[in-house]
Order: structure tokens, then C-alpha cells, then sequence
């Protein structure tokens, strides 16, 4: 069965201001990839200065963390008062 729908239709962030926030998300969670593969591999060597530095990178992957969350709180709010504001409104056709 072929899903593809043809190219993905492109999103103008200006229809909604919380989209920008979503690109900030994505690279943060690119980056704690990152981070994750260099702690894994730091383990997997058990050198002690690759151990040393894990507390490093667990403490900035537990910050990106926290800012993630606050991130989706904040798409959220920003969702609601976008969209929500119309939920009790006729659609226009």
C-alpha cells in the first residue's frame, strides 16, 4: 500500500507564533542525541576521565530536558489561546 500523499504541504509559522518554538525543540532534542551517544560511549569505555565527564552530560541533558518541558507547556498555552479561542464557533465555509 503506498501512503505517500506527495511533498508535505509547508506551514507558515507566521498563521501560528508558537510554530518557531517546535524548531527549538527539534534542535534540542538533536543535540540530547548527541549527548546520549557520547554517555553511552563513555560507559561502554569505562575511562575514568569519560566517566568524570558523564556527570556533565547528564546534568546538561537533564537541563535540555527541563527545557523541553517548558517549551511544550508554553506551545500549549500558546495552542489554546490560538485554536481553543474558536472551538465554540460555527466553521466559516
Amino acid at each position: 500500500m503506498d501512503l505517500d500523499t506527495g511533498p508535505c504541504p509547508v506551514f507558515d509559522p507566521h498563521e501560528w507564533p508558537g510554530f518557531e518554538k517546535f524548531i527549538i525543540v527539534q534542535a534540542i532534542l538533536d543535540h540530547n542525541k548527541l549527548l546520549i551517544n557520547e554517555i553511552n560511549l563513555n560507559h561502554e569505555r569505562r575511562r575514568p576521565e569519560g566517566l568524570t565527564r558523564n556527570v556533565q552530560l547528564i546534568r546538561e541533558l537533564n537541563e535540555n530536558v527541563t527545557k523541553v518541558m517548558k517549551l511544550y507547556e508554553e506551545l500549549s498555552q500558546a495552542f489554546v489561546q490560538s485554536f481553543g479561542k474558536n472551538a465554540g464557533q460555527p466553521a466559516k465555509s
